[in-house]
């Protein structure tokens, strides 16, 4: 929809990128608050999560299943050392028991 009124006044395109690239290089440039109270340390990241999105498949191999849903939270868990799993999907029941999995296995 374009703007039609003649009294409002926007931000030039010209502007808007210059005052990105500001915030861009100086986010590049500045210490981080957490560097700068550990004197410099960068200790990694604190929180890993995964998304692990539900579907029907579209195959029998990539379908469902309870076991395999197992499996992979067991290895988000054990191998990829994620402490947070983020359960999307469309069928409240599997969301249900992938999530109460999840959960289980903390």
């Amino acid at each position: 929809m374009e703007n039609t009124r003649k009294d409002v006044q926007g931000i030039s395109r010209a502007r808007f990128l210059a005052g990105a690239a500001a915030v861009g290089l100086a986010g590049a440039v500045l210490p981080s608050t957490s560097a700068a109270a550990t004197g410099g340390r960068h200790g990694g990241l604190r929180h890993r999560g995964v998304v692990y999105t539900l579907g029907a498949g579209e195959t029998p191999g990539t379908a469902w299943s309870a076991a395999r849903m197992r499996r992979d939270i067991r290895v988000i868990r054990d191998e990829l050392h994620a402490d947070t799993v983020d359960v999307t999907g469309d069928d409240v029941e599997r969301l249900t028991t992938t999530a109460a999995e999840a959960a289980e296995r903390g």
